[in-house]
């Protein structure tokens, strides 16, 4: 009996030291945004970086130059956790209301449409759904450049 609790301490070590886990990294550059000729801004805008319903990071609210914004800002995160989405809200910085939504995903991130070069990608910016529209509405473009790695790492014992 002694001996058979032995071989099961000794599996149970074994097995959490083979434990592998699944990390995310991720780099977002968020280099410029051009909003239509009937969406012009006097108040900075700046954007909010947001996953799992949380903000982890915003960029320095910029001027609008004739409906373009230039950031230029890189972000990094690390996460253990499987996302699915990274989602973009674009807010006035005098009143932070929302003026724009950016979803990143599999498909928009993986649709030949929206690739420009390498890893830069350029995304419609959508008003945001207030619950009585059916189809969003486009009212400008992002350009991105993402990168992102999975690297698999063992659990400390």
């Amino acid at each position: 009996m002694k001996k058979n609790s032995q071989k099961e301490m000794l599996t149970e070590i074994t097995n959490k030291k083979n434990k592998l886990s699944l990390k995310h990294d991720i780099g977002l550059n968020i280099i410029e945004a051009n909003f239509t000729a009937s969406n012009m801004y006097t108040s900075p805008i700046y954007v909010e970086v947001c996953m799992h319903d949380s903000v982890f990071a915003k960029t320095t609210p910029v001027e609008s130059s004739y409906g373009q914004l230039f950031w230029r800002e890189n972000f990094t995160f690390k996460t253990d956790s499987n996302l699915t989405s990274i989602v973009l809200k674009l807010r006035l910085s005098s009143n932070n209301n929302l003026l724009g939504v950016v979803e990143l995903n599999d498909f928009l991130l993986f649709n030949k449409e929206y690739k420009i070069s390498g890893k830069e990608i350029k995304l419609p910016i959508f008003l945001p759904n207030n619950g009585r529209e059916y189809k969003p509405k486009m009212i400008g473009e992002v350009l991105l450049n993402l990168k992102h790695d999975w690297h698999f790492v063992h659990q400390p014992v």
